[in-house]
Parts: structure tokens; C-alpha cells; sequence
């Protein structure tokens, strides 16, 4: 059977998981923060949590737990104040209490939190924490449940507060944008990144498909057409050609290598490259839409300059 031979490592397996609202906030907040794409983060969590079962399983069977020493996982957690929503770093490490139940890979430890008290870094005004940190097996996180609770009364400016959902910076009050002006750059970087090369391959995908079409065909019927971009040539006999600049709306401009003999050729491609990187946009918000929203996408321009 012809095709393209398999990789040793690809990966054909597809699983479809469920998440919650604050799961897929995680989730993308941590993409958005690393620059790991979300099915990497969920191959690296795996991996993590695969290592620390192997290892208890070997210390089973080796018969002396003491010979082993494992990395308890760490009570340090990033949470929201509820008045300005700045982001505050608490230690839970000698709050609440300790307690342990025997299961399957060993002991499972809960970590339980009551009214841990907190002050705001930013604000200054007081909030407590309660909850509870599961680890299982020892090493491994397993879940967890934190909710923190202002002490004071929330005003109404407070309850209306919309924040960046990457940053958590405050926003104006009515902003539609669930984005603030530096995350919404950083958003936009990101599309042009993935839809300059993807453009790019697509119009040089389809221009290649175009021509072994026709070529294939013969000049018996060669007025059939595809649905790629096959420029027509308009005959100019100046002996001059025209290239095309694309610019992006990050700003940056790509004088791409394509060599026409007319500038209506030129535009034609230019076009067929703008829609190309639509169909790119459409792709990547299907296969992502948290990171790729469709209101972030903007389409490129470009100039048609003539060249010697």
C-alpha cells in the first residue's frame, strides 16, 4: 500500500476528555503562560504521573519503603484576591491538618485547610483560604479543592470587576474585550506566527497541485481549471516583473520570493494568499478554539512592487 511510512513515535491514539469550567480556565492558562501547547501539557502530566507509579510499584517489590525517598508535591498555590483580583502566592505547608488512608499504591494524604488567613499583596485587605490537597500516590497530586472567601463584605464595584483571562489584570468597566491590550498583542503574535507559515504552505501547495494538474491533463483540455490558485499570465511584454510584500498586522512585512510578469497577476496571488490565511484562522480556532478566538484574527495586507 502506498503512502507516507509511519513514524515510530506517531501518535494515532485519540482521546476525548471532559472538563469543567475552571479545569479548561487551568488548562489554558497555563498554555497561554508557557507556550505549551494544551495536548503537550496533558503528554507531560502523564508522564509525571506515570513515573511516580513505576516507582512505587518498584519499592513494593523491593519490600523496604525506607530505601526509597520521594518528593512530597508542594502546597504553594497562586490564588485570586476576591476585592482586586491580583494574584497572591500563599505557603499551606504548616497549615491545617494531616491524614493518610491506605489504597491501592500505598497511603493517600489529605491535606485539610479552615479559614487559613491571607493579606492581599496588592490591596492589603484580608481573605482566608479553606479547603483540601489530595496527594496519591505519595508524590503525585491527585485533586484538589481551595476556596477562598473575603472577609469584608463585597461592594458592587467589586462584584462587576472584569479581568484579562490570561494575565488577570483589571479591565474598564463595560469592556467587551476579555483580553487586555498586552495579552491581546501577545494573542495576535501568536496567530501571525502559525498563519505566516501556514499561508505560505498552503499557496505553495496549492500552486504546485495546480500546475501537476494541468500538466497531467495535456493541452487537449487544458481550459478545465481547479479549485487552486493557478495565476493566469496576461501576456505583459515590458519584460518587467512584479513581487508582493505582505504585511502582517503585528506590523512586520515578508517580500515573498514569487516572481509575476504582470502586476494583476501579482494581486491575484495576494488574494489568494489573504484567503489562505483565513482558511488557516478557521483551522487553527476549530482545532483550539481557547487559544485562537476568531475575534483576535485580522487579515494581512499586501503591496504589489516591481522588481528587475
Amino acid at each position: 500500500m502506498l503512502g507516507r511510512p509511519k513514524k515510530e513515535d506517531s501518535r494515532e491514539k485519540q482521546y476525548r476528555i471532559r472538563l469543567n469550567d475552571k479545569e479548561d480556565e487551568m488548562l489554558t492558562f497555563a498554555s497561554n503562560a508557557t507556550g505549551v501547547p494544551k495536548s503537550e501539557i496533558f503528554r507531560k502530566a502523564l508522564q509525571e504521573y506515570c513515573e511516580k507509579v513505576k516507582l512505587h510499584q518498584a519499592s513494593e517489590e523491593i519490600g523496604d519503603d525506607t530505601t526509597w525517598e520521594y518528593d512530597r508535591i508542594s502546597l504553594q498555590r497562586a490564588v485570586e484576591c476576591p476585592y482586586c483580583k491580583a494574584k497572591n502566592r500563599i505557603d499551606l505547608e504548616d497549615e491545617g491538618t494531616v491524614s493518610t488512608s491506605e489504597r491501592q499504591m500505598g497511603n493517600e494524604v489529605l491535606y485539610e485547610f479552615e479559614n487559613v488567613e491571607c493579606q492581599c499583596h496588592s490591596c492589603g485587605r484580608a481573605f482566608t483560604v479553606s479547603g483540601y490537597i489530595s496527594e496519591y500516590p505519595i508524590g503525585a497530586f491527585n485533586a484538589e479543592s481551595l476556596k477562598v472567601t473575603p472577609t469584608e463584605p463585597l461592594t458592587d464595584e467589586v462584584k462587576h470587576l472584569i479581568v484579562c483571562r490570561d494575565c488577570g489584570a483589571v479591565l474598564e468597566v463595560g469592556a467587551k474585550q476579555k483580553l487586555c491590550p498586552d495579552c491581546r498583542e501577545k494573542r495576535k503574535a501568536k496567530w501571525m506566527k502559525r498563519l505566516k507559515g501556514g499561508a505560505k504552505i498552503v499557496g505553495i501547495i496549492g500552486v504546485a497541485v495546480g500546475a501537476a494538474y494541468l500538466a497531467t491533463k495535456g493541452t487537449n483540455d487544458s481550459d478545465e481549471s481547479t479549485d487552486d490558485f493557478e495565476p493566469e499570465s496576461l501576456g505583459d511584454d515590458s519584460g518587467r516583473k512584479f513581487k508582493l510584500l505582505m504585511k502582517y498586522p503585528d506590523g512586520t512585512e515578508e517580500e515573498e520570493d514569487e516572481l509575476f510578469d504582470s502586476e494583476e497577476e501579482a494581486k491575484e496571488y495576494g488574494n489568494y494568499m489573504i484567503s489562505c490565511s483565513r482558511e488557516g484562522a478557521e483551522t487553527l480556532y476549530m482545532s483550539n478554539p481557547g487559544d485562537y478566538p476568531p475575534e483576535d484574527y485580522e487579515d494581512p495586507d499586501y503591496e504589489v512592487i516591481e522588481t528587475e
